[in-house]
């Protein structure tokens, strides 16, 4: 049976007063990896910076995703509090930017994901979500008429 393939980009957050450790883009995608393995989806791009992580995943129709973002929360969560230290007390901000892509647009924007450290030299995180997500993204209003 053939499903409908769709990607899935996040935009993570620490919460106020963490910082995701500059040294972790190896391990953040590995976890990613792993736990796209264990909900059979593909880990397509993963660019991690102090104040954000984009994450993007390519899935079918029939997984569940509410399910894997929580488990990605987890696992990505504890991948940096075993970094101990100051980091011991890390968490992520519960507000979790998502975009939905057709399958066409996830190597595109895997582009864009992979380039972050050029962009951002110019760019702030509000920045990036304002020209780049927000404009697209479901009003309130909207949002309500969808549920």
């Amino acid at each position: 049976m053939l499903h409908d393939s769709f990607g899935l980009h996040l935009i993570l957050l620490p919460a106020v007063a963490c910082r995701i450790p500059a040294h972790m883009q190896s391990a953040l995608t590995n976890t990613t990896t792993l736990i796209c393995a264990e909900f059979t989806c593909r880990c397509v791009a993963v660019h991690a910076r102090e104040d954000h992580l984009h994450v993007l995943i390519s899935a079918t129709t029939e997984r569940d995703i509410t399910s894997f973002v929580h488990a990605l929360l987890e696992a990505l969560c504890r991948t940096v509090v075993e970094c101990g230290g100051p980091f011991r007390r890390f968490s992520w901000d519960p507000a979790v930017h998502v975009t939905l892509l057709p399958p066409w647009h996830v190597e595109i924007l895997a582009s864009f994901v992979r380039d972050q450290d050029r962009y951002h030299e110019h760019r702030s995180l509000e920045q990036e979500l304002d020209e780049v997500f927000r404009p697209n993204a479901l009003g309130a209003e909207e949002h309500a008429h969808i549920n």
